[in-house]
């Protein structure tokens, strides 16, 4: 998957560019930040699935009220600390994007 610039990340989320790296991790989640800040990560449409591109393809889909990582079922995150500590929980690698990198 390619890479989103900055400039574009700005655009999704404007508040970005005047955030601390404290302040992003503390940020409210929303599940299209998969995407825009983790490397390798697509939204598969047809599915409603985010798919990783590593060799473990990591899949990550959203409830109502509940999310799913690889198939177990989690309370929806509030923050981005959250869903990256409940991936890192199942072993799930989360590379940040190179611009988020360049940012912070």
């Amino acid at each position: 998957m390619k890479s989103i610039q900055l400039d574009a990340l700005s655009q999704y989320f404007p508040q970005l560019l005047s955030k601390s790296i404290n302040e992003l991790y503390q940020s409210s989640f929303e599940p299209q930040q998969i995407v825009l800040f983790f490397e390798g990560w697509e939204f598969y449409e047809p599915y409603n699935r985010y798919i990783d591109d590593t060799e473990s393809r990591n899949i990550v889909w959203f409830n109502e009220s509940t999310y799913c990582i690889n198939g177990t079922e989690l309370k929806w995150p509030v923050t981005l600390n959250d869903f990256i500590t409940d991936c890192h929980s199942f072993n799930v690698d989360l590379r940040w994007n190179p611009a988020i990198q360049e940012r912070f």
